[in-house]
């Protein structure tokens, strides 16, 4: 090989991610693959951080997926699933949308058990107004949860405590959306100890936080960056059998990458 620099550059250039191998696909249009991102301040908050991952594009895009942001802060389960606000995004809808990220029940949370169960409750009434508002037989839903807090919120001078009452709630609404008839359709994500780290357990270290419940951008980062994110999203495909974590599969390049890398190896041929 005459120019084995250009070969290498080219080479180094198609393996940017550890996570990722890509393939040149077009990108997609804003009705194709459209996101909607419903619930409280941890989706508010999220603003379009999640088009930074694997080339989603915003709805201000007309050439690549539209992610629709409808998160109300400060809004709890209970008001999501008595009220219309569900109904409603789909009711103004812009797109005909296949992913719905789902955020809320962190309002509801309080240190009194007894009410888990209500709080589990509501958010599968919310649920179910998804699908029922929804004309998209295809469209799933990705329930998260949420990281735990950066401080003892409960302040019961136990951090144990609050970390149980905490599972206690996830183990409560996880168990609810298993056993309805929306299992198959929604994907719970577990992210409580995605945020912590050996000097900050049992809470989230503060690096990922804004303040005591928030995540900040690198926390957004963080989450949507995750394989089990970016299989949801569509940003990897899983592989048959491969439930590992950092394995490679393929992603879509953007026209721009495409066309660089059909320039690098085209001219590495002529020089041959």
């Amino acid at each position: 090989m005459k120019y084995p620099y250009l070969y290498s550059t080219m080479i180094g250039f198609v393996t940017l991610s550890p996570l990722q191998s890509p393939s040149c696909l077009a990108a997609t249009s804003n009705d194709d693959g459209a996101i909607l991102v419903l619930g409280d301040s941890w989706a508010s908050l999220s603003n379009l951080f999640l088009s930074n991952v694997c080339h989603l594009g915003t709805d201000t895009n007309g050439e690549e997926r539209a992610i629709t942001n409808n998160g109300k802060s400060g809004s709890t389960a209970k008001q999501w699933a008595s009220g219309d606000l569900a109904v409603q995004s789909f009711t103004d809808a812009k797109y005909d949308y296949d992913h719905v990220w789902l955020s809320i029940g962190g309002n509801d949370f309080n240190c009194d058990p007894s009410y888990h169960e209500e709080i589990a409750g509501y958010i599968l009434e919310v649920i179910s107004d998804i699908f029922a508002s929804s004309s998209n037989d295809n469209m799933e839903v990705l329930y998260t949860g949420y990281g735990y807090p950066s401080e003892d919120i409960c302040k019961s001078g136990d951090s144990a405590t609050t970390i149980a009452l905490l599972d206690h709630l996830a183990s409560l609404i996880r168990t609810k959306i298993e056993k309805s008839s929306y299992s198959e359709k929604v994907k719970v994500m577990d992210i409580a100890s995605m945020f912590v780290t050996e000097d900050s357990s049992p809470f989230s270290d503060k690096e990922w936080y804004a303040d005591d419940i928030h995540i900040n951008e690198a926390g957004y980062e963080k989450l949507f960056s995750t394989r089990a994110a970016q299989e949801f999203f569509g940003c990897i495909i899983p592989q048959e059998g491969d439930s590992r974590s950092g394995v490679t599969t393929p992603y879509s390049l953007t026209t721009y990458e495409c066309v660089i890398l059909f320039a690098v190896s085209f001219f590495n041929v002529l020089l041959f």
